[in-house]
């Protein structure tokens, strides 16, 4: 009968527990996070290379622990473009859901154009440029 005193909690002082807890605490944090599927599966992954000395009485036992996450969920934008007179190119991102729409922008509670410029930067602009021509 074979006796094997190698525990893996104990193995190089801890060290192969404590790799686990690290990856453990990462698979948790990637299943709270509200941007992955929580009902996907997550894996640690523990890889144990024996290796042998010459003489085979004497073996080494190298680990690695990995977790295989599940990705974020992917996210995409809406971004107006349009080419100036002069060649050169506009891009904005489309903050109000529709062109030409104006929104309610509730983080700093002001009315924004479609693009998120703030509708009184637009109206202080129009009034410089009438007062201006005048």
């Amino acid at each position: 009968m074979q006796e094997i005193n190698v525990f893996l909690s104990e193995m190089d002082d801890g060290a192969l527990q404590e790799r686990f807890n690290h990856e453990f605490a990462e698979v948790t944090k990637n299943i709270i996070d509200p941007n992955t599927d929580p009902t996907k599966k997550r894996q640690i992954v523990i890889t144990v290379d024996v290796i042998s000395d010459e003489y085979r009485d004497q073996v080494r036992l190298a680990t690695q622990v990995k977790s295989k996450l599940v990705p974020r969920d992917a996210v995409s934008a809406k971004v107006l473009i349009e080419q100036k007179n002069d060649g050169s190119v506009i891009a904005n991102e489309l903050k109000s859901g529709q062109v030409g729409q104006m929104y309610f922008d509730e983080r700093d509670s002001t009315l924004k154009d479609d693009k998120g410029t703030p509708v009184s930067e637009i109206e202080e602009t129009d009034k410089i440029k009438k007062f201006k021509q005048n």
